[in-house]
């Protein structure tokens, strides 16, 4: 059987997610993957100093809920993962999704391991649909509402003209116009 260790070691290494190790009582990060400095912007050796300035990017919006999370998570009663956002300077939020993982070792030692995703393309393809579908139904809110009041005239002029219409010189004419007010009635049922 391999070592698994080494190979969970290697699998964090090669992994496009930031992989990191926290130790609760030390208040520091013992592990980040390679990955990490793309997320730390820098050296991941120097995780621990870059602790602060990562966590002052912490979207505002998300601070209160993370903080609620984190005291879940060190007290191992959090293993859903959380979207959060981290602000930057280009002014595109950076969408990240945690997967947490809470081990105590034999010495009652906690340490929080977890994995980041950077789901920000697909917050913004989501975005943008939502965007496209919110245009697109008020569009055809508009042009339903605009659509059922003309239906609803020719319906109108349609009964009046078949009420007024005692003998038409054309049979054909009241059957036009009885077919002109059923459709107009079921084309605005349709509409609405």
């Amino acid at each position: 059987m391999p070592d698994l260790a080494a190979l969970f070691a290697r699998q964090a290494a090669a992994s496009a997610h930031a992989q990191f190790v926290y130790e609760v009582a030390a208040g520091r990060v013992v592990f980040v993957n390679a990955a990490g400095r793309a997320l730390l912007h820098g050296n991941p050796d120097e995780v621990n100093a870059a602790l602060p300035a990562l966590l002052a990017r912490l979207h505002p919006d998300d601070r209160p809920r993370l903080v609620e999370y984190w005291t879940q998570w060190s007290e191992g009663s959090m293993r859903d993962e959380v979207e959060f956002r981290l602000c930057r300077p280009d002014a595109l939020d950076q969408w990240f999704c945690l997967t947490p993982f809470h081990e105590r070792d034999a010495d009652g030692a906690v340490w929080l391991v977890g994995a980041l995703r950077d789901v920000s393309v697909t917050k913004r393809y989501q975005a943008n649909a939502d965007l496209f579908n919110s245009r697109k139904n008020a569009t055809l809110e508009i042009l339903s509402h605009d659509l059922s009041g003309a239906f609803i005239m020719v319906q109108q002029i349609a009964q009046f003209l078949g009420e007024e219409v005692t003998a038409p010189a054309n049979p054909q004419v009241t059957e036009m116009l009885d077919i002109l007010e059923n459709t107009s009635r079921d084309s605005v049922k349709m509409i609405r």
